[in-house]
């Protein structure tokens, strides 16, 4: 009953912030007290159940961040906010590690402290995006988070899909027409990314269907499914352009979709800070710029003259700021370096042989895994690292599932004849 209890602890006060040099998550300054003492402590266990290469990834990508920093004689207040990110990760995970490894499927007690978070980090304890939104606006807190227009979709979303993730097995059919119903009310609230990661979602959970043996069966239909999801893809572009252009997301849906439809990339123009932080790794691949760097390459009007050759860019038009990156791998690779991206390509690579191997191997979780793992990979390549807390559960997670499915396979191996 304890972990239990401190699972939805950690869930719960995952995105209540504080401000200590930046904002961190009360839970995250919990994690980075215990983490370290358990992980010496348990080392040995967590290198025996595959969590090593995953820690020292991280490591090395928290070693780049403090080189990179200095090389870059960048501020300590930058330094320390930006080697937090990998810090956390490696001391929140023997806490997690230890929380489940008896029984995975506990799992659901952080999933309820995740919906209880958002409620928390709205209207009780601010997130330090919506300080930052208010001290823009000169208005409260509070007011800048209900304003932010993904805000309610994100409560919404997070008490529905408490039905698919704890009880997909008891009502599939539900668990699916709940998640088309969010997919479309997210499209009609102007969440295009969280649309396409539900309608994958969707495709998930009416594959399956409720039935164990096509959830045994689907590593072997993996074709099959990635040819699924890239139509859902291409059907959630035309619904959303059809959507748009029909007026029902508003005239200022209607004018970002003709400005971005012409660019060379398309309706990806909308994550075209993929595109600034290529070019800005492309100058400095192997130590970055360093944590926070700001762009004095200019590296934003580039890849604006260059997603929107229709446009003109007229120098200086872009005012001086941090380089963008509103993506995990390439965020880490333009402040910290290369070994940053390698972390994040393991971790690609993780959540890729989970989808094709692991979904399975505990049934309890396919609801989870189902609801986590699309918006986790466009996470990866298209959104800034936030919600450290729940990505570092659902890796914990994966590496728990892989370390079932290789005892079990070891279990099942015929012995060896002396």
């Amino acid at each position: 009953m304890l972990k239990n209890i401190l699972l939805f602890l950690i869930a719960a006060f995952s995105m209540t912030q504080i401000r200590i040099v930046g904002y961190i998550g009360i839970a995250e300054l919990a994690l980075l007290a215990c983490g370290p003492f358990l992980l010496g402590k348990h080392w040995k266990a967590l290198r025996r159940d595959g969590f090593a290469p995953f820690l020292v990834l991280a490591g090395l990508w928290a070693s780049s961040a403090v080189v990179t920093d200095l090389h870059r004689e960048n501020s300590t207040n930058n330094m320390l906010k930006g080697v937090a990110a990998p810090l956390v990760m490696i001391f929140a995970t023997p806490c997690l590690y230890l929380l489940l490894r008896d029984d995975v499927r506990r799992i659901k007690w952080a999933i309820v402290g995740f919906t209880v978070t958002l409620f928390l980090s709205t209207y009780v304890m601010p997130s330090g995006f919506s300080v930052a939104m208010a001290a823009e606006q000169g208005i409260s807190a509070r007011e800048a988070a209900e304003e932010y227009k993904l805000t309610y979709m994100s409560l919404v979303l997070s008490v529905v899909s408490l039905v698919p993730m704890l009880a997909y097995w008891q009502v599939p059919t539900l668990s699916t027409l709940l998640t088309l119903g969010m997919a479309v009310f997210s499209l009609l609230q102007g969440g295009r990314s969280t649309f396409l990661g539900l309608l994958m979602s969707a495709a998930f959970l009416a594959l399956i269907g409720g039935r164990l043996d096509r959830l045994k069966r689907l590593s072997r239909n993996m074709v099959a499914l990635l040819v699924v999801l890239t139509l859902m893809g291409l059907g959630a572009l035309l619904i959303y352009g059809a959507a748009v252009t029909h007026g029902y997301l508003g005239e200022t849906e209607l004018r970002k979709y003709e400005l971005q439809k012409d660019s060379r990339i398309g309706l990806l123009s909308g994550r075209s800070h993929f595109v600034v932080a290529f070019y800005a790794w492309c100058d400095s691949p192997i130590l970055g710029h360093g944590s926070w760097a700001i762009d004095y390459n200019g590296y934003e009007e580039r890849a604006l003259d260059w997603v929107m050759p229709n446009q003109t860019i007229k120098a200086g038009s872009v005012s001086l700021g941090w380089i963008p990156t509103h993506s995990h791998i390439l965020g880490a690779l333009v402040w910290h370096g290369l070994l940053g991206g390698i972390f994040w390509c393991y971790v690609l690579w993780l959540v890729e042989r989970t989808v094709r191997y692991r979904l399975g191997v505990v049934p309890e979780l396919f609801g989870y895994f189902a609801y986590t793992m699309p918006p986790m990979l466009w996470a990866i390549l298209f959104s800034p690292f936030g919600g450290r807390v729940a990505t570092i559960t659902l890796l914990v997670v994966c590496l728990l599932a892989r370390n079932i499915d290789q005892c079990r396979r070891r279990a099942s191996a015929p012995a060896r004849v002396t």
